[in-house]
């Protein structure tokens, strides 16, 4: 089976870095969404 392994603890650590979400299907999801978007804004600008 895949698996996703991250873990934000060194960023946290050496930049001051807390992600804002933790849920890997929330994030992908978003991910999603957002390429659609920008795939809607280039298809009009074309």
């Amino acid at each position: 089976a895949a698996a996703v392994v991250a873990n934000s603890e060194l960023a946290r650590k050496e930049l001051g870095w807390t992600p804002q979400r933790d849920d890997l299907d929330l994030i992908v999801n978003d991910a999603l969404a957002w390429e659609r978007i920008l795939t809607t804004k280039n298809s009009v600008r074309n």
